[in-house]
């Protein structure tokens, strides 16, 4: 059985100056804390839809 690869974002890969990163193996898990993280600290409301894109053209 396969299991899910680890999904990590991270601050610094969109052009903040922040060592911040979020990692699992549940991707919505890992943007909803991204979401919030970016919301609290830099003032940004990303859609989930949005973050789910940036994990995506990672891959």
């Amino acid at each position: 059985m396969m299991k899910n690869p680890v999904v990590k974002l991270q601050c610094s890969d969109y052009g903040y100056d922040c060592a911040y990163f979020s990692s699992d193996r549940n991707m919505s898990v890992v943007i909803n804390n991204f979401q919030k993280h970016v919301s609290d600290k830099h003032f940004i409301d990303y859609s989930y839809e949005a973050v789910l894109q940036f994990i995506l053209r990672k891959r």
